[in-house]
């Protein structure tokens, strides 16, 4: 296995009739380093990049600028088949001719690996995955979770430095991505091969990474364990890009060290933390609750009722017309058009309007 460090990756798009200096970079001054055997996921919204990492890491995509490291060797110029890297797309690419045997087989058999050695690869993968009663078949005779961990077994029949994966889950039905999801990470833990995975999707993210990139627009926001950086998102993009539903942005006024929203003091900030900012309030969905009275002052109308089984999502109008989601018992769900004395708990969280930047924590001491 080996360690993965990008240094300072610049990605342009290729324009043979435009100068470098015109282009629009698909991914900007990317740096980051994954310690030999580790799990980390790239996540953000599509077209901020992920998967043209993941693609020049593997070598189909030539570096335009930067470094980029396998272990210690440096593989700018390195082919693609001489890196030890195997991918996996989210089309898993098996060969439709070939019977599952043969998929699993293919790889080892055009590196040179004895006929005997790839027999017991194959035994072996395809009895970890559960592939061994479908040897026979071919790829238009299997689920999509079978032709997913056929995908995944070629890959891991070759024993690769690192393990590259594009989204493999997205073509899968949403049980079949939780189990398959349980599945890839205890395959990591059985083979420690180092591992980047692709995904848009948050829970995908959260459960598998041992430590998340958050990407937007070509460039990294935030990278750390997963519940530190929901817990702790250093701007905007990654405050509302983990959470479903995204954590509620509201504008507030700042009078000496109070944060108001509309006419409700909502908490207090030093005002060495704001300096010349303009203060935005984010508050997690979790974090508004219905009030048992209405001495709060904060209040709002019900827009609109979600039942969703275990709780109910409610979307609310401020008096000041801005708007706000947030739980509700299902025991209780309120009418439409019905007013909810609210209330807001720790953590909430200060951002720089312009910035985006994260300015302070609110907990349950500098909250009214």
């Amino acid at each position: 296995m080996a360690s993965v460090r990008l240094e300072a990756v610049t990605q342009f798009a290729p324009q043979p009739d435009r100068p470098r200096s015109d282009a629009t970079p698909l991914v900007s001054e990317i740096s980051f380093s994954v310690p030999d055997g580790e799990f980390w996921v790239l996540v953000g919204p599509s077209g901020c990049g992920k998967s043209t990492i993941l693609r020049t890491i593997a070598g189909l995509l030539p570096v335009s600028t930067g470094q980029v490291y396998i272990g210690d060797r440096l593989v700018n110029a390195v082919p693609a088949r001489q890196r030890d890297v195997a991918m996996v797309f989210q089309n898993y690419a098996l060969y439709p001719h070939m019977s599952v045997a043969q998929n699993l087989a293919f790889g080892l058999k055009m590196r040179g690996i004895p006929r005997a050695e790839r027999q017991t690869r194959v035994d072996a993968i395809a009895a970890v995955l559960g592939l061994t009663q479908l040897l026979d078949r071919k790829p238009a005779q299997l689920s999509g979770g079978q032709q997913q961990r056929v995908a995944l077994g070629r890959s891991l029949a070759r024993q690769p430095q690192v393990f590259l994966l594009d989204e493999p889950l997205s073509n899968l039905d949403a049980q079949l991505r939780d189990e398959t999801r349980s599945e890839l990470r205890q395959l990591h833990q059985r083979f420690g091969i180092t591992t980047l995975y692709v995904t848009h999707d948050q829970t995908e993210a959260m459960t598998l990474a041992d430590q998340l990139i958050v990407l937007d627009r070509g460039k990294v926001q935030q990278i750390g364990p997963p519940q530190q950086v929901y817990a702790e998102p250093i701007n905007t993009t990654v405050a509302t890009f983990l959470g479903s539903p995204p954590m509620n942005l509201l504008s507030v006024r700042y009078d000496r060290t109070q944060l108001w929203l509309g006419e409700t003091a909502v908490g207090r900030l030093d005002p060495s933390q704001l300096s010349d900012a303009t203060p935005l309030l984010g508050i997690r969905p979790d974090q508004v609750q219905v009030a048992e009275t209405k001495t709060t002052g904060l209040s709002a109308r019900i827009l609109t009722v979600e039942p969703l089984g275990r709780e109910v999502l409610i979307q609310a109008r401020l008096p000041d017309e801005q708007t706000l989601k947030f739980y509700a018992s299902p025991q209780a769900i309120p009418s439409v058009g019905c007013t909810l004395p609210l209330r807001l708990s720790a953590p909430a969280f200060v951002f720089d309007v312009a910035s985006g930047k994260r300015l302070a924590i609110l907990n349950e001491a500098s909250m009214n």
